[in-house]
């Protein structure tokens, strides 16, 4: 992979990448609004700070392509998410049109039909959230199961942060994930 377009593709996300001691660490800041993938690797743990997520492994459990492979479910996930809800106004939009300008009795005859697909066994993703750590002391991450339905507020600017900030990894990372 080429890591310099893959940092800077995800640079309005004020992502910060380190090899430090040891262990990959990855700072991320993603909307308030979006739902955290969980790392499905158990080698990567995974913290919220002060509104930014950070992802850490020890360099010889993980790769750095499965690091940023945490990142890019939980973007990919709520991009997804996004672009189904404004299809979604776009659909009930029409659909406000269509019952303005009919009558009811052709309006009955509305069906919704797919195209047959053909049924394949996916492993369904685990969507889960990570709670706000109260202080830099906590020791560990709480995770709830959540099945997503809308998302409620609109993106937030992240062209308005500094892009030269660099989160360095705090020795208390290091020493928890070595206990």
């Amino acid at each position: 992979m080429d890591w310099e377009n893959k940092l800077k593709e995800l640079g309005n996300y004020n992502i910060a990448f380190e090899i430090r001691q040891g262990y990959y660490h990855i700072s991320i800041m993603y909307q308030d609004s979006w739902d955290i993938i969980m790392p499905e690797n158990e080698n990567i743990y995974l913290e919220k700070r002060n509104g930014t997520y950070h992802y850490i492994a020890a360099t010889e459990s993980v790769s750095i392509d499965d690091m940023f492979e945490c990142v890019d479910n939980t973007i990919n996930y709520n991009k997804d998410l996004e672009k189904k809800l404004e299809l979604f106004k776009q659909k009930t939009a029409e659909l406000q049109e269509l019952f303005a300008k009919e009558n009811y009795e052709r309006l009955k005859t509305i069906e919704f039909v797919f195209p047959m697909q053909k049924k394949t066994r996916k492993k369904k993703a685990k969507e889960t959230l990570v709670e706000e750590l109260p202080n830099s002391d906590a020791n560990s991450v709480s995770t709830t199961d959540k099945h997503i339905n809308s998302i409620t507020s609109s993106p937030t600017n992240y062209n308005d942060l500094n892009d030269e900030v660099v989160v360095t990894m705090q020795n208390d990372f290091i020493e928890e994930l070595e206990k």
